[in-house]
């Protein structure tokens, strides 16, 4: 369990500089990366680049691709607040008005804009001919999607299973199944998609990550570890998968992708390992890519895709082509 720890809390120094660097539209590597194709971030409760919603109220963009985009508050009686939430329309559902549509929720990594994925053009394009709603929320810079012990208004588990999907499933044509409801995420929100997968495996279709990261130590929503092991052994995603197998529970289709130039690639490259040990199906994919805005926007078709196939209830294991020749990042195996 030492080793462990020692290996959660260096990875937690990475993330305290280079990885939150490389998700913060602001510095000065991503803005050289990604120039103004990259969202601006946004800070808890604090949108300067939009007007102000209040509950009850909806911003809404029409763009050219034949999306609409809703921006809009849920309120959250768990955690006394309310939260921004972002959902992505495909074409079909104003030409299909007495259509039910499958929804993916798709959770933004650290620092990142809860309604990154709606400024994904590639992910945009590819609702057109596999219509699905696209869901995201604010996080915070550092939720972890997950309930936080220290803090009653950080318990974004609860908010998402509880407060969330009834929400969406209420106020918009969404089949309201499981074999119609996914979950994805970048980095943070890669670590969100797989930890409420192992949370409630019977609540999903599929799970997938970009560049997610998988040993997660917050030690500033659950407080001293000695004192609080329990919670902060749940939230080990192999431990929660293990969990869920010793329980008998089968696993839906997952998809693991990451840039090959990536300093976390490490974290897949394990969950990969651990997946093919335990004889789980599962898709992974590597690919030229750092952990950025660019891969994930680019990536954005490969989820898509892959959840649309869970999505059609035949779903087959797809083989990924292999990468061309990069240089390993470093620490990976």
């Amino acid at each position: 369990m030492s080793n462990c720890f020692a290996l959660v809390l260096a990875l937690l120094a990475v993330l305290g500089g280079t990885a939150v660097a490389a998700e913060n539209p602001s510095s000065a590597k991503s803005a050289a990366s990604a120039a103004a194709a990259k969202p601006a971030a946004t800070s808890r409760s604090h949108f300067e680049n939009e007007p102000p919603v209040k509950l009850g109220e909806k911003l809404t963009e029409t763009p050219a691709d034949g999306t609409v985009i809703e921006k809009f508050l849920v309120h959250s009686a768990a955690m006394n607040r309310n939260v921004h939430v972002c959902i992505i329309l495909p074409p079909a559902y104003a030409s299909e008005p007495d259509k039910k549509f499958p929804v993916l929720y798709a959770l933004h990594g650290s620092d990142g804009p809860y309604e990154m994925y709606s400024q994904m053009l590639p992910l945009r394009m590819a609702l057109k001919t596999k219509p699905m709603l696209v869901v995201g929320f604010d996080g915070d810079g550092r939720g972890w999607y997950i309930d936080s012990t220290v803090f009653p208004d950080s318990q974004f588990e609860t908010f998402f299973f509880k407060e969330l999907i009834p929400y969406i499933e209420k106020n918009y044509r969404a089949r309201a199944e499981a074999k119609a409801r996914g979950v994805t995420g970048d980095s943070m929100g890669g670590y969100g998609s797989f930890h409420y997968l192992a949370v409630h495996p019977e609540l999903f279709a599929s799970a997938s990550s970009m560049s997610g990261i998988f040993h997660v130590l917050p030690t500033d929503l659950l407080g001293d570890p000695g004192k609080n092991k329990e919670a902060y052994d749940r939230l080990v995603v192999v431990r929660g998968l293990e969990a869920d197998l010793a329980k008998g529970l089968k696993l839906p289709p997952l998809f693991l992708t990451c840039g090959t130039e990536d300093h976390l690639l490490r974290e897949s490259r394990d969950l990969r390992d651990w997946l093919t040990a335990k004889k789980i199906p599962f898709e992974y994919l590597e690919k030229p890519g750092g952990h950025s805005w660019p891969f994930w926007r680019d990536s954005s078709p490969d989820i898509i895709d892959f959840h649309w196939r869970s999505f059609q209830g035949n779903y087959k294991v797809m083989e990924h082509a292999a990468p061309a020749p990069a240089k390993p990042a470093e620490g990976a195996k």
